[in-house]
């Protein structure tokens, strides 16, 4: 008697956590098309181009000039610290 209500019970837990995992999984699927149509929506309405952070990436060697410049900006202005304090 005791082993059929254990099964009962173990089955009735095993159905709702299913269910659970069913509604959160629905859920979250309804808040993410939500989410994006509301960034279309905006995006319309601001007439923004859907690929505006997709700008081409420039050549290495301009990268590396630009990372070059900025260290040396960096080096002239901790110097010129050390020498005002």
């Amino acid at each position: 008697m005791k082993d059929k209500k254990e099964d009962k019970t173990y089955h009735f837990r095993e159905e709702v956590i299913s269910r659970t995992v069913a509604l959160a999984t629905s859920a979250t699927g309804k808040v993410q098309d939500l989410a994006s149509k509301e960034t279309r929506e905006r995006r319309e309405d601001l007439n923004v181009p859907q690929c505006v952070a997709k700008t081409p990436k420039p050549p290495i060697e301009q990268m590396m000039s630009d990372y070059r410049k900025r260290k040396e900006l960096q080096q002239e202005v901790s110097e010129k610290r050390r020498r005002n304090d």
